[in-house]
């Protein structure tokens, strides 16, 4: 009898060739792309903007993007949303961020433009009436102020939209932070001592993830193994206490992130370096403070399909799933290309061999299973050590302390009608 515990990806649509074209009636699907821009809103569906990639003309070769996409994350069906010409909109870019208010507003900020410009307008879009307006034009001014041009930089995204570093105006790495009010729409530096070495190192490598309990937040951040968490009343950063019996999560750019209830993170893919897209699956444990590598995670028998390593996914979680859209990465016939498939991790899932026949068991079973096994026994000696120096080497701390900011909710009182 042999026994094994993997996430498992299925394939759910798209395609396996890569550099596909957006295709707009019909059945809509976006083209290949990587880089976009994407927010959920409050009933969950998810809006995506621009990238680099593919667009409706199937003739073209890979460029900026600057399409807006609607996905209906219970039907997975996706709607371009067509901004008629001559209207304003933001222009094509990859790298942008996005946050967004309820059923109200979608906003981006900055991204790179043409010839390499690090972009450092701000845009909302208005969605109950269609329309996008320029926030500021991003060119300063005595009575505005606005971070500077940038691409990829970390992101939280609750009641205000929050910046920290990325690639800034030329070629640099940027170690500020900056901050933009959903209500009032002001952008405001958040105060911090760029000389100090207890912050962040300015790094692209990093990953940033909100937890959210109710009403409070707290803001996190991973640079491979060390992970920070930021006191938004003191507006300092301090390291989350490092388990030294966890595993280590190589810092690679462009994962894809996933947060769930169980205070765990959860990254897949990126790339170690230029057109080197891995594909391991990690998770970070909040509590025990632990990485584990889930490992080389591909999709088993799913319509003949394989997962595969890319980077700079679209990448939204709900109920328990994990889904991933497109990115750069290898396509079915291994060529690096722009992707457009979709995909959800699904929960781990038993697979026990007996007399050559394979039967699938999760939930309870799987855990029950592998108490029976030496692998299991293995499994929970290792989550053992895993857990050594957070039950017994500190039995007199509590965990660190997370730094929350208490929130109302916010109501349309009319403050974002974007009508001038």
């Amino acid at each position: 009898m042999g026994f094994l515990v993997l996430p498992e990806w299925q394939f759910l649509s798209g395609a396996e060739v890569g550099n596909q074209h957006s295709v707009l009636s019909g059945t809509p699907w976006p083209g290949g792309r990587g880089g976009a821009a994407y927010w959920r809103n409050s009933q969950g569906h998810l809006y995506m903007f621009g990238g680099f990639g593919i667009d409706h003309t199937p003739t073209e070769q890979p460029h900026l993007l600057d399409d807006l996409w609607f996905l209906n994350t219970t039907s997975l069906q996706w709607t371009p949303i067509l901004i008629p010409d001559g209207k304003l909109s933001p222009s094509a870019r990859r790298g942008a961020v996005a946050c967004g208010v309820g059923d109200m507003m979608l906003m981006i900020f900055g991204g790179e433009g043409p010839q390499g410009i690090q972009l450092q307008d701000t845009w909302a879009y208005n969605l109950k009436k269609g329309y996008w307006i320029a926030l500021n034009s991003g060119i300063g001014s005595p009575n505005m102020t606005v971070p500077p041009g940038r691409t990829d930089p970390l992101l939280w995204c609750g009641r205000n939209l929050v910046i920290y570093g990325g690639h800034g105006p030329h070629g640099q790495r940027l170690a500020d932070m900056w901050e933009i009010s959903l209500r009032d729409l002001k952008w405001r530096p958040l105060n911090h001592d760029t000389h100090t070495h207890n912050q962040p190192s300015v790094t692209t490598e990093a990953v940033s993830w909100l937890s959210r309990n109710g009403s409070q937040y707290t803001w996190y951040l991973a640079n491979g193994c060390v992970v920070w968490v930021y006191n938004r009343h003191s507006q300092t950063w301090s390291q989350v206490p490092r388990n030294p019996d966890s595993d280590c999560a190589p810092a690679v750019s462009g994962s894809a992130t996933w947060w769930d209830p169980d205070k765990q993170l959860w990254l897949y893919g990126g790339e170690q370096s230029p057109d080197q897209p891995v594909s391991d699956l990690w998770s970070y444990n909040l509590t025990s403070h632990c990485w584990r590598h889930h490992g080389n995670i591909t999709a088993r028998g799913s319509q003949g399909r394989h997962m595969t390593a890319r980077s700079h996914s679209v990448s939204w979680g709900t109920q328990g799933r994990k889904y991933l859209f497109g990115g750069v990465g290898l396509d079915g016939r291994g060529q690096l290309s722009y992707l457009s498939d979709l995909w959800v991790l699904t929960s781990p899932q038993a697979t026990v061999t007996i007399h050559s026949k394979t039967v699938h068991i999760t939930g309870l079973a799987t855990f029950l299973i592998s108490l029976t096994t030496f692998g299991g026994l293995v499994m929970v000696v290792g989550a053992g050590f895993c857990m050594k120096k957070y039950l017994w080497d500190y039995p007199r701390h509590r965990p660190s302390k997370e730094y929350n900011v208490k929130y109302s909710p916010l109501q349309d009182d009319g403050t974002l009608d974007f009508d001038m």
